[in-house]
């Protein structure tokens, strides 16, 4: 299982897929179809049978621009699966919020401009298995949320481009444009021995505080991610993938409720 970050912008007429018979006075209907059989920016392609957006209509919410703590609306029980067509999403949006009407107005400019750009859904999700004669074909992938945005920040920079250019020790960033071999080597050597000393603490109090204390770095540095969460909770927890993703998914649903 390959467990990795999935992001697909999903170009949609915004202001032409309103629905103002069914606005409220709370919310505005943005809905449409993610064509995911065909190839995206990436040369991908997703076989519909294997989305997954069960989580997403349950605990999902739709933010701006991936800022997770700026919710502008949630998904509808209309969201489904198309075996054609792909992936159709219906969203609620708060009418009234800031980020809804500058974005909204925005759809309506870029309508009228006729330059062909257009605003979307920018699609979370983790990879669950790709077809094993065609890398390029995701046979399951889950859905866990869903921007509004303008575009990808960056349609080559998804965490898997990150994985395989850090493997094959080249940079993905300015900051990061250095040999990844020497990092690779040294880096994760000595964090295998201090993950392995970590293991052998056998007082429990002493061991939740070494996680505590490493937890606590992580989030003053701002290293504290998706994958990191994930992955400490693996480590520190004895969780399994699936179960340390559906960890962190409801802590961050609790951070959004709060």
């Amino acid at each position: 299982m390959e467990d990795i970050k999935f992001n697909a912008f999903v170009p949609m007429d915004i202001s032409k897929s309103l629905s103002t018979e069914e606005d409220t006075e709370q919310f505005s209907i943005v809905k449409g179809f993610a064509s995911t059989p065909n190839r995206d920016l990436h040369n991908e392609v997703i076989n519909p049978k294997g989305i997954d957006i069960e989580y997403f209509v349950n605990n999902g919410y739709v933010n701006f621009e991936h800022q997770r703590d700026i919710v502008v609306g949630f998904p509808t029980e209309n969201c489904y699966v198309d075996l054609e067509k792909g992936l159709y999403l219906e969203a609620k949006l708060f009418k009234n919020d800031k980020h809804v009407v500058q974005m909204l107005e925005l759809a309506e400019r870029l309508e009228k401009s006729g330059t062909g750009r257009k605003l979307g859904f920018s699609i979370e999700g983790a990879v669950k298995r790709r077809n094993s004669q065609d890398n390029s074909i995701i046979e399951e992938v889950m859905i866990t949320g869903v921007a509004l945005t303008k575009s990808p920040a960056n349609p080559h920079s998804t965490w898997e481009s990150f994985v395989k250019s850090f493997l094959t020790g080249t940079g993905t960033t300015p900051d990061t444009q250095v040999d990844a071999g020497a990092l690779r080597r040294e880096s994760l050597a000595s964090s295998i021995t201090n993950l392995t000393y970590v293991t052998k603490i056998k007082d429990l109090k002493e061991f939740n505080n070494t996680w505590n204390q490493v937890v606590e770095h992580l989030e003053k540095n701002n290293l504290m991610g998706y994958e990191e969460s994930v992955v400490t909770l693996q480590l520190a927890k004895g969780l399994s993938r699936k179960d340390a993703e559906l960890a962190v998914m409801e802590i961050n649903k609790k951070q959004l409720e709060d």
